[in-house]
């Protein structure tokens, strides 16, 4: 394991973490060995003491990222709070706000197109009319060499909701080989797509509303250097 997860913040019934690039959320078919599991990492993490005040959780993933997204992540330690937090990711109470590197310069835009999960096609949606309403508001934060670093909210949370919205309207995620991404950037070849949950903002029992923000992971930072964006504005 090349990058280990960050504790962003955590009490008595949440913890939340910055999810390392190529771990899976939960186990899945066809596991690779070795593959990092977030789930069971940070289960392990907290059993052996880092957490004071409960020391043995039960962990409960409320949403999950995608194996190459890295970024804010919540879990819950009780089956009350994950209740909670289900029902307000499903209302979208939740704010969530992703980071993405791609091609071309998308402006800023509200997406809302339908999208439909191919039945034939593991892990794949279309734009479709007979798919779910989502909704996803783009803000180009910088541009060069034909790519931009942009700043997606999404109103909904359909599978690959960033990267399909912005594959269809012509400006694919570098590193996105499923939507038509180019693999390489910068010099740099990509294994994943180059999305990063910058953003999640949540209420809690004891603080009230929370938004809680993760750095990017080294992948990333190293196409913002190649790039010439500035640490200052991007950070």
């Amino acid at each position: 394991m090349t990058e280990k997860f960050e504790v962003l913040f955590q009490d008595d019934h949440v913890i939340v973490v910055n999810k390392p690039v190529g771990w899976l959320t939960i186990p899945g078919r066809g596991n690779k060995e070795g593959v990092p599991i977030l789930s069971h990492e940070v289960g392990r993490w907290l059993r052996a003491g880092a957490d004071r005040t409960n020391p043995s959780p039960d962990l409960f993933v409320v949403h999950r990222l995608d194996q190459g997204t890295s970024g804010a992540m919540i879990l819950a330690k009780d089956a009350d709070t994950h209740r909670t937090l289900s029902h307000e990711f499903e209302e979208g109470h939740i704010k969530k706000i992703y980071w993405a590197v791609v091609k071309g310069n998308p402006g800023n835009r509200k997406i809302d197109l339908p999208l439909f999960k191919l039945p034939s096609k593991k892990n794949k949606s279309v734009v479709d009319p007979k798919g779910k309403p989502s909704q996803t508001s783009i803000k180009t934060i910088m541009s060069s060499e034909g790519y931009s670093l942009i700043e997606a909210e999404l109103h909904t949370g359909r599978p690959h909701q960033v990267r399909v919205h912005l594959a269809h309207e012509g400006f694919p995620l570098v590193g996105d080989k499923l939507y038509g991404g180019p693999v390489e950037v910068a010099g740099i070849n990509l294994e994943w797509p180059q999305l990063h949950s910058r953003l999640i903002g949540f209420s809690t029992k004891a603080k009230g509303q929370l938004e809680l923000i993760a750095d990017p992971n080294s992948t990333m930072k190293l196409i913002f250097e190649q790039l010439g964006w500035s640490p200052t504005a991007c950070l």
